[in-house]
C-alpha cells in the first residue's frame, strides 16, 4: 500500500510540472504570435507584457485619489471666477486647449459644432490645432530621441496620441478630443497639476487631459515610449491601446510610485466623468465618434464591458465563486470518505480497524 501511494504521488507531481512547462511554453507561443518576433525578442516582451496585465488588476488598487470638482462648477462659483481680474492669474495650468487632427482626418459637422461650442465657452483661452506638419516639426524639434518611434507608427492615433502628450508636457493646457462637446468653462480646474478622467473598465482616459507645464509624470511616460513600441496580435485595436493609448498611459501611471504621485498632486476624476461612448458628464458631452475603432475593437469592448458588469456586480460575483469552491471541497470530501470506506471494507485491505498497520495507513489516506 505504502509504495503504491509513493508511486501516485510521484505520478502526480510528474503531471503537474508537465503541466506546468505546458503552460508556460503555451504563453510563449502567445507571445511569439503578439510580437510577430523571434523566441528572443518574445522573451523581452514578457516584462511589458505582465505589467500591461498587471495594470488590470493593480489599477484600481493603486491609490490614486479621486477628485470631486461638483462645488467648483456651480453657477455663483463660476461668476465668481469670471470677476477676477486676469493680472492676478496665478493657475498653474495656462490657458491652452489643445486639439490634434492628424492623417488629413475630414471634420464631421458634429465635431466642427463641438469645436465650436469649446470656443465659444472659452473666448479667452488660446487654441492649437495640431496637424501633421506642426505635429512633425514640433516632435522634431523638442523631442528628438522618440521622432523615429512617432514617424514609425502604422495608425495614425498612436501619432495623435503621443502628440497629445507631448504638448501638455512641453506647453500645459488641457488636451480635448475633436468629439468632445463644451457644457462649463474649464477654468475651474486651472489650479489641478495632472488631472485625467476615469477609462472603461479602469485605468484613465486620454480623451481630456488636464496639465501643468512639464509635469514629472510625462517624463515618465517620454522614456516609455521607445519601449512599449510594439504591434499586439495584429490587432489595431490592441496594438494602439498597449503602445500609446489609453491602456499604455495608464499602465505608465500605475507604476509611478504612490508618493510622487501625492507629491505632484496627480488625480482622478470620479466615475460620472466617464468619456465611455455617447454619454453627457458633467463637463461634456461626448460624442463617443471613435473614429480609429476597427472591427477587431468590438471584440475587445465586449470583453470591457462584462469586466464592467463584474466590477458592478462583485457581490453577486464573490457567492457565485465561494458556491463554486464550497462545491469543488464538498465533492472531493464525499470522494475521499467514499475512497476511504471502499479500502476499509476490502477483503485486500482486511479489518482496518483490528489492524494496527492497516489502521496508520488509513489516517494517512485521510
Amino acid at each position: 500500500m505504502q509504495a503504491y501511494r509513493t508511486r501516485t504521488k510521484r505520478s502526480r507531481g510528474r503531471i503537474a510540472a508537465l503541466a506546468a512547462v505546458a503552460a508556460g511554453l503555451a504563453t510563449l507561443l502567445i507571445i511569439i504570435f503578439a510580437s510577430g518576433s523571434s523566441i528572443s525578442g518574445a522573451l523581452a516582451r514578457i516584462p511589458l507584457t505582465a505589467s500591461l496585465v498587471s495594470t488590470f488588476v493593480l489599477f484600481p488598487i493603486s491609490g490614486t485619489p479621486i477628485l470631486n470638482v461638483d462645488s467648483r462648477f456651480t453657477p455663483e462659483a463660476i461668476a465668481a471666477l469670471k470677476e477676477q481680474p486676469q493680472s492676478n492669474d496665478s493657475a498653474i495650468v495656462p490657458r491652452i486647449i489643445h486639439q490634434v487632427k492628424l492623417g488629413g482626418l475630414k471634420m464631421k459637422p458634429t465635431w466642427t459644432a463641438a469645436r465650436q461650442s469649446c470656443l465659444e465657452t472659452h473666448p479667452q483661452w488660446e487654441f492649437k490645432l495640431w496637424e501633421d506638419k506642426e505635429g512633425d516639426e514640433f516632435v522634431k524639434e523638442h523631442y528628438p530621441q522618440i521622432f523615429d518611434h512617432y514617424r514609425g507608427y502604422k495608425l495614425e492615433i498612436q501619432r495623435a496620441n503621443i502628440l497629445r502628450y507631448l504638448v501638455l508636457d512641453h506647453y500645459g493646457g488641457m488636451y480635448l478630443d475633436l468629439d468632445l462637446r463644451c457644457l462649463q468653462p474649464l477654468d475651474p480646474m486651472r489650479n489641478e497639476s495632472l488631472v485625467t478622467p476615469p477609462a472603461n473598465p479602469t485605468g484613465i482616459n486620454n480623451a481630456f487631459i488636464v496639465s501643468s507645464p512639464h509635469h514629472p509624470f510625462w517624463k515618465d511616460v517620454v522614456e516609455a515610449i521607445p519601449r512599449y513600441d510594439l504591434g499586439w496580435f495584429n490587432s489595431p485595436y490592441l496594438t494602439n491601446m498597449f503602445s500609446t493609448g489609453c491602456h499604455f498611459l495608464s499602465t505608465i501611471h500605475r507604476q509611478m510610485p504612490y508618493s510622487e504621485r501625492k507629491s505632484s498632486n496627480v488625480m482622478i476624476l470620479d466615475q460620472k466623468h466617464k468619456l465611455n461612448g455617447h454619454v453627457t458628464t458633467p463637463l461634456f458631452e461626448h460624442l463617443g465618434a471613435s473614429s480609429w475603432h476597427k472591427g477587431d475593437a468590438k471584440m475587445v469592448l465586449m470583453l470591457g464591458q462584462c469586466v464592467e458588469f463584474l466590477k458592478l456586480a462583485w457581490p453577486v460575483t464573490l457567492l457565485l465563486a465561494v458556491l463554486v469552491v464550497g462545491c469543488c471541497i464538498a465533492i472531493r470530501v464525499v470522494r475521499r470518505n467514499a475512497r476511504a470506506n471502499s479500502i476499509k471494507y476490502s477483503p485486500i485491505a482486511g479489518d482496518v480497524e483490528g489492524d494496527p498497520a492497516d489502521s496508520e495507513e488509513m489516517r494517512s489516506l485521510l
